[in-house]
């Protein structure tokens, strides 16, 4: 769904020359949120659109944005030998089912495990969404215990046959981590990405409510309303952060000393799925290259990373209003797709670049 967004972007009378200008025509269109440019590991644009109360500091959930932050961390481990591609989950957490054997840690990295989805096991509820995102049972709260309750007693389908979003590759993936490393998720976050990118505003929702000053996210009507229980998502969708360190995180990610490395180089499984994002080739602004995508939506909060590593670009952005359209390189249009292109075509203003 293209959105009011995807329409009002559409309108421009002519490509804006610097991302400032994308994001003005993007803001007078009505849109909330916000967005940051990263180019070859230098923040050139950061920006927000929205009541007094949103700054590029205010926590945000990253939403599904967690499973590219997790899927680096476990490359780090694989990189460092501690964990192998080919590597049976069940090698490495032997509670697990004795169906999953055969599941090896790039089927969960590329959601190919077979497992039924963990947002269709549980019967939806009048709300729309299965209660178990909105409610806080003590008994779910250890992982262990949350993995044995969503696992199930058969897989869905054999794994690595076909691509199935499914938010329990990624918690499978967080309790590999805790296993390997001997560490909480969280730690291990802020020792391996966090820490390293100088993020010192993001972290891992706790268990039920929101971290204290989180932006809440808002209905068609404005009504401000979060009902999910950000804690049972973890390494699915779990982290919180803000615009500035999301820039801070890109820019390192995207440094040349970093950017032909393993995240953004990932072998793009039938066709489109890499490892935590999606990954293929298509034409884009003019010539043929790799993109790596990755949205996150949950709860009314959006979000959409575009990366173009043959051309160190990373944009992301972000809204908090429901239906809003952030735009994706599949579509060829929308607020990432403007701005990237007013990256390449010029620099950002000087009064919002960043110092």
């Amino acid at each position: 769904m293209v959105g009011f967004l995807g329409l009002a972007l559409l309108l421009y009378p002519s490509p804006a020359s610097n991302p400032a200008e994308v994001f003005r025509l993007a803001r007078t269109s009505g849109f909330l949120g916000g967005a940051v440019v990263v180019r070859e590991g230098r923040t050139i644009f950061t920006d927000v659109a929205g009541p007094s109360e949103l700054s590029k500091t205010r926590p945000i959930p990253l939403c599904s944005v967690t499973k590219l932050m997790t899927a680096q961390v476990v490359l780090d481990l694989v990189r460092e030998r501690k964990l192998k591609l080919t590597s049976s989950v069940r090698s490495v957490l032997a509670d697990l089912p004795a169906f999953t054997e055969p599941i090896q840690i790039a089927h969960l990295l590329t959601h190919s495990s077979g497992l039924r989805n963990m947002d269709e096991a549980i019967p939806q509820g009048s709300a729309g969404f299965s209660p178990i995102y909105s409610e806080t049972r003590a008994e779910l709260r250890p992982l262990k215990a949350r993995l044995a309750f969503l696992i199930g007693d058969k897989p869905a389908g054999p794994p690595g046959a076909a691509f199935s979003y499914n938010n329990l590759d990624f918690l499978l993936l967080q309790a590999i981590i805790e296993a390997v490393e001997k560490k909480d998720f969280g730690r291990v976050l802020k020792d391996r990405v966090l820490g390293p990118a100088g993020m010192r505003r993001t972290t891992l929702a706790p268990w039920g409510a929101l971290p204290k000053g989180t932006l809440l996210s808002e209905n068609r009507q404005g009504k401000r309303e979060t009902r999910f229980n950000f804690g049972i998502y973890g390494g699915s969708g779990g982290v919180v952060s803000t615009l500035d360190d999301v820039g801070r995180w890109l820019s390192r990610s995207t440094a040349p000393a970093q950017m032909d490395a393993y995240l953004f180089a990932s072998p793009r499984a039938f066709g489109f799925q890499g490892y935590g994002a999606y990954a293929y080739r298509m034409t884009l602004l003019g010539t043929e290259e790799l993109i790596v995508e990755r949205p996150g939506a949950i709860a009314n909060y959006n979000w959409q990373i575009l990366v173009l590593p043959e051309r160190r670009l990373a944009v992301a952005a972000f809204s908090y209003r429901e239906g809003a359209a952030l735009g994706s390189a599949y579509e060829g249009k929308g607020l990432v797709i403007d701005l990237a292109r007013a990256a390449l075509a010029g620099s950002a203003t000087k009064s919002n670049t960043p110092q």
